[in-house]
């Protein structure tokens, strides 16, 4: 059972309590008309009335509190909502920008290796490389298989030119 669930059955409890004080309230009579009832049983009349109508202003307070606590609650919710959403939004971003910056990176780089007919870097040094690249940038940088998987993944989309040997196993490593 979650708060609302909890308030709308305190409210409705609330409510029943309040109906059925305001069906017992006793007409109170007025002091200024005299009365044939002794003034004891005028003045229990009186004790009664204030006791009920305190009781009333009592729940009817507490029900404006549950009511304003409950709205209060619920725009907090909406706000953490739009918090996390803005957050996953902005990590969503980063996370973006960081995979196209090791893309375009690691394109130029296996490129330059084509054209000057150098060993190839293996793409887990690749990776490694990236990923320094980006703390140095202050970006978001992910590990290092992350690295990996965006740059495979581009690969495949045909994204990004990888040479064969950067893949293969047992390619040796650039030094």
């Amino acid at each position: 059972m979650d708060f609302s669930e909890k308030s709308r059955k305190f409210l409705k409890e609330i409510d029943a309590e309040i109906t059925t004080l305001e069906k017992k309230l006793p007409v109170p009579s007025l002091s200024l008309i005299p009365s044939s009832q002794p003034e004891s049983e005028l003045e229990a009349e009186r004790n009664e009335y204030r006791k009920i109508t305190g009781r009333l202003i009592l729940l009817k307070g507490m029900k404006r509190h549950v009511l304003s606590l409950a709205s209060y609650l619920q725009g907090m919710d909406d706000e953490m909502k739009t918090r996390q959403l803005n957050l996953a939004n902005k990590r969503h971003s980063e996370n973006q920008k960081s995979r196209e910056f090791c893309i375009a990176e690691a394109d130029k780089q296996w490129k330059k290796e084509k054209a000057t007919h150098r060993e190839v870097t293996r793409i887990g040094d690749m990776a490694i490389k990236l990923s320094f690249d980006l703390e140095s940038n202050a970006m978001y940088f992910p590990q290092d298989k992350t690295i990996k998987n965006w740059l495979k993944k581009a690969r495949e989309d045909g994204e990004l030119y990888m040479p064969e040997e950067a893949s293969k196993p047992g390619t040796p490593k650039v030094n």
